[in-house]
């Protein structure tokens, strides 16, 4: 996601001071989001709406609200410039982060700001495309679950013919309006500098951020770092298939490690629930079903510990090999609401103008040609329904976001060992372009580093020293602290 500098800082800059004068304050309301336990509204966080143009170049024009949460420095003497979360998807949404406080460590010494962008969330309009869960749900529950293509494609036509019924225009829902966003917010709360920390999509947001007010940013932190330039959706099948190939490796280095063939066990797993699929329990919230696990939707849901902890992955092929699903089957809802975990609008806005058009799926059948047969077709069918998905949508093309991004900020780039989705190879890339960067690949870690784990600990204080020092280099031991562990009696 990609673009090109002259341009974007030059029309940055006409538009900063005409816009500057018109951001109106936000309007502080009742909080959109369910709190996290023990904290106060007015007292630990503060909520509200800021508007902002639903069209940068035109300041003046129709206003889009943001809603944002402001979590309060728990210093007594707190710094003057706060951090801004980019989260990922694109299209991820806030009220889960908010609840779950994970970043509530990060406002030790300044506010934390989190906020849902442009098209997601609480913000209006909201893009959020229930229809794909709902038809992912139903299809299920009936035993006949669509395909990748078939929910993909049916569910994006319901949601785009709802939306523009709405009035949506997804042109207008894109990363250079997202990063004018930023800066519209700063301005509105009434901040002087401010630090980024992005995570995944958050990462391509947080660069273009940087290049298009780099005045406006003190320090900036990307975890699961996307590189510009690279089709991070198409991206995905084979950045899975690295990081299982080094996870496996891993393991078979290590004389616990339970699995002597973990690529065979994987397609032993898929080809017999191929042939005789499963009841497993679903639950969801307090209700529970008993459905069928295929082959199909095994390989949609059984690299989910990536994300988190990947040597969690080893325990749950072990089990599935032995026939005992119950690992399984804590995955299983995101399975079928993962479309709810970002919203689809926005996540079509942002890929249909920035990465769809610049490839194709011969590129992607090429680049996983190495890899195990039953493994390229389970992972094929969902990238190429996104082809389709964009063709309903008339989002033009935008090839501005495509180019490398070039600061003078310091910045931190974290990377995870075994990221399934931004592999550290991402992170040291973009990195070239940065003047002043630090790079820390986090040994045994998944897609982003901020977890409440023994290296979700380590990465944390990482983040917190370098932005109290972001031009002192780091002192990143604890970064290869924590390898995967394999054996069965870990702790």
């Amino acid at each position: 996601m990609h673009h090109h500098v002259f341009t974007a800082l030059t029309v940055s800059a006409l538009l900063g001071a005409a816009s500057a004068q018109t951001a109106p304050a936000p309007r502080n309301e009742a909080c959109p989001y369910l709190l996290p336990q023990g904290m106060e509204l007015g007292r630990d966080i503060r909520c509200g709406y800021a508007s902002v143009p639903l069209d940068h170049a035109q300041p003046y024009g129709r206003q889009i609200q943001l809603a944002y949460v402001v979590l309060e420095a728990r210093s007594s003497n707190p710094r003057p410039d706060p951090l801004f979360v980019l989260l990922g998807g694109p299209g991820q949404r806030a009220d889960s982060v908010i609840a779950s406080n994970i970043y509530a460590s990060l406002a030790r010494d300044r506010d934390v700001v989190i906020f849902d962008q442009r098209g997601v969330g609480q913000s209006r309009p909201a893009l959020a495309c229930p229809e794909l869960s709902q038809l992912s749900v139903e299809s299920t529950l009936q035993g006949t679950p669509l395909d990748a293509t078939q929910l993909i494609v049916q569910g994006s036509e319901r949601c785009l013919k709802r939306l523009e019924a709405e009035g949506v225009d997804l042109k207008y829902f894109n990363t250079r309006q997202n990063a004018d966003d930023v800066e519209a917010l700063r301005r509105a709360l009434g901040y002087d500098r401010i630090n980024l920390y992005g995570g995944s999509y958050g990462t391509l947001l947080g660069q273009r951020v940087l290049e298009r007010h780099p005045h406006s940013v003190r320090a900036a932190v990307l975890d699961g770092v996307a590189a510009p330039g690279r089709d991070y959706i198409l991206d995905i099948p084979l950045a899975q298939y690295r990081a299982l190939d080094r996870l496996f490796a891993a393991c078979a280095q290590d004389p616990g490690c339970p699995l002597k063939d973990p690529w065979g066990t994987l397609e032993e797993i898929k080809t017999r629930l191929d042939r005789e699929p499963v009841q497993v329990k679903l639950q969801l919230g307090q209700e529970s079903e008993q459905v069928a696990l295929t082959g199909e939707i095994f390989m949609g849901l059984f690299a989910f510990p990536l994300y988190g902890s990947p040597e969690d992955l080893i325990p749950l092929l072990v089990s599935a090999q032995q026939g005992d699903y119950r690992l399984l089957e804590a995955y299983l809802p995101l399975t079928l609401i993962a479309f709810e975990l970002s919203d689809w609008g926005m996540r079509l806005g942002v890929a249909c103008a920035e990465n769809m058009p610049f490839s194709d799926p011969a590129t992607l059948e090429t680049a996983l040609a190495s890899t195990p047969e039953f493994f390229r077709k389970a992972n094929l069918p969902g990238v190429k329904a996104y082809y389709q998905a964009c063709a309903l949508t008339g989002v033009p093309a935008d090839a501005r976001n495509r180019l490398p991004v070039r600061s003078s900020v310091p910045t931190l780039f974290l990377n995870g060992e075994f990221d399934p989705a931004t592999p550290p190879e991402n992170g040291e890339r973009a990195a070239r372009t940065f003047s002043h960067a630090q790079v820390v690949t986090v040994r045994g870690g998944g897609h982003t580093q901020i977890l409440p784990t023994p290296r979700g600990l380590c990465a944390t204080n990482l983040v917190l020293s370098f932005l109290n020092a972001p031009t002192r280099p780091l002192d990143t031991a604890c970064a290869a602290q924590f390898p995967a562990r394999f054996d069965q009696n870990r702790q």
